[in-house]
């Protein structure tokens, strides 16, 4: 046992029970102004604390309230823009702080009079996004998507055969069409959705700078087009995209379509994901981008994708790109060459892979990893999902040449 020193004050057996009767006075005495005193400290502060507490209830509890929508305003090119703040270069990048601001930051890059001033520059959000007020959520009983509006959207994708409701169990429903109900009623676009135009939208008008998402998303993307290189960003070239997340969206485009970039050139995009439906009635139509000539690095799908030919979970077509520690759980359909994480790899390095979701192919060239892998590298990558092909399918790899 640790020895222990104790200090005692020493009190006569003679005046023991006086200083006694001192002290406990002294001791009631002391008690009752410090409880006086707490006291009146609690209400002068309870208008403090009250507002404190209110602000934080707030925070954690977010609801529409609390969130500030686009209103569909499409701004003209502005060469004066300085968004909320920042000069746009390293260091102090360009502050997006609301979907005005990023709505004007695709007029400029897509705009002749202003792309080259803007193109290349730094840019950074400050929060979370919000294009639209509706929700879109995948169903896989009909394989279509619920809008809260009351109507769905087709996706290309027959229904699970699980459910209840069977009317695209045999014919999938048509990509971009309007449905007024689940069984197939076919409807006008509803209003009041706001569309989203790309940030860069041909090899003409790019975007070839430096996009921080600081670890926000961007919420309620609808896009429904034909047109090429469709997404967050529709057409990339020397850029770095990184640490953003497309949640809740439905996208839909013709070919070279992904969640976060359609078309990326020679550019890197890191710690990016995609939540929402993408789907394209063309080729190359990837969960988080959609065809990819550079580097992908720690990014995942969660999303449903459908497509033509070309078509992953993450990147349909990596031509001559790296891609290394990501992942797709949702589900992927297409026709031919379709794979959980990419769907075709030409003269590409993939490396620490994985899928674990539904991939579907009406045509050959299938794979839980990689549907068609031409003259490439992939390592240390694996399959747990169900592969569905005709011809040439497999756990990992449909066709390897």
């Amino acid at each position: 046992m640790n020895n222990l020193n104790f200090n005692f004050f020493k009190i006569s057996s003679s005046n023991f029970r006086s200083s006694y009767k001192r002290l406990t006075k002294f001791k009631l005495t002391s008690m009752t102004i410090a409880l006086l005193f707490l006291v009146f400290i609690y209400f002068l502060s309870l208008p403090l604390f009250g507002s404190l507490f209110n602000f934080n209830k707030t925070a954690l509890n977010t609801n529409a309230d609390d969130i500030t929508y686009w209103d569909g305003t499409t701004p003209t090119a502005d060469a004066n823009c300085t968004f909320s703040g920042g000069t746009g270069i390293t260091g102090d990048p360009y502050l997006i702080s609301s979907a005005s601001d990023l709505a004007q930051l695709s007029a400029n890059i897509n705009s002749s009079t202003t792309n080259s001033a803007f193109k290349s520059l730094y840019y950074k959000l400050t929060t979370d996004i919000y294009l639209n007020d509706e929700t879109f959520t995948f169903n896989a009983d009909t394989g279509l998507v619920a809008v809260s509006n009351g109507c769905y959207l087709g996706t290309g994708i027959k229904g699970d055969n699980t459910g209840l409701n069977t009317t695209f169990d045999t014919t999938a429903s048509a990509r971009g069409t309007w449905y007024s109900n689940s069984s197939g009623t076919t409807t006008t676009a509803p209003s009041g959705l706001n569309l989203w135009s790309p940030i860069g939208i041909t090899s003409t008008y790019y975007f070839a700078g430096n996009f921080d998402g600081n670890s926000h998303t961007v919420s309620g993307i609808y896009i429904n087009t034909t047109s090429n290189y469709q997404g967050l960003f529709g057409y990339t070239s020397d850029s770095t995209i990184q640490n953003v997340g497309v949640i809740n969206s439905y996208i839909k485009g013709g070919t070279s379509v992904g969640g976060v970039v359609g078309y990326n050139s020679s550019s890197t995009v890191t710690n990016c994901y995609n939540l929402g439906t993408v789907t394209g009635s063309g080729s190359n139509v990837g969960g988080v981008v959609g065809r990819n000539y550079g580097t992908i690095t720690n990014c995942y799908n969660t999303g449903t994708v459908s497509g033509s030919y070309y078509v992953g979970g993450v990147v349909a077509d990596n031509a001559e790109g790296t891609i290394t520690n990501c992942y797709n759980t949702g589900t992927v359909k297409g026709s031919g060459y379709v794979g959980g994480v990419v769907g075709y790899n030409y003269s590409g390095i993939i490396t620490n892979c994985y899928n674990i979701g539904k991939v579907t192919g009406s045509a050959d060239s299938v794979g839980g990893v990689v549907g068609y892998n031409n003259n490439s590298t992939i390592t240390n990558c694996y399959n747990t999902g169900t592969v569905t092909g005709i011809g040439k399918a497999g756990g990992v790899v449909g066709y390897n040449f």
